[in-house]
Parts: C-alpha cells; structure tokens; sequence
C-alpha cells in the first residue's frame, strides 16, 4: 500500500510539473499583445520547455 502511495505521489509530482511547463508554453504562444514572442523566440522556448520534459 505504502509503495502504491508513494507512485500516486511521484506522478502528481510530474503532473504538477508539466502543468507549469505547459502554461509556460501558452503564455509564450498566446500571451498578451506585448508579451507574445517572436517566431524564432517561440522556437527557442519551445525548445527549452522539451528539454525541461
């Protein structure tokens, strides 16, 4: 049971972290008028958030 609980913890801990990397991700691609990134700045965060994975 311990061992089952522990796995539910390791993968609400990835989910945590992917939710963050994805709203990262949206902000960049959708962010407001003045925040939003230029193609090749949108590739590099891009690039970034796959190497965070």
């Amino acid at each position: 049971m311990a061992r089952h609980q522990r796995r539910v913890d390791v993968l609400a801990e990835a989910n945590k972290r992917q939710e963050a990397l994805i709203k990262e991700l949206r902000h960049a691609l959708h962010g407001k008028k003045s925040e939003k990134l230029a193609e090749d700045e949108r590739q590099l965060a891009f690039e970034d958030l796959t190497i965070a994975i």
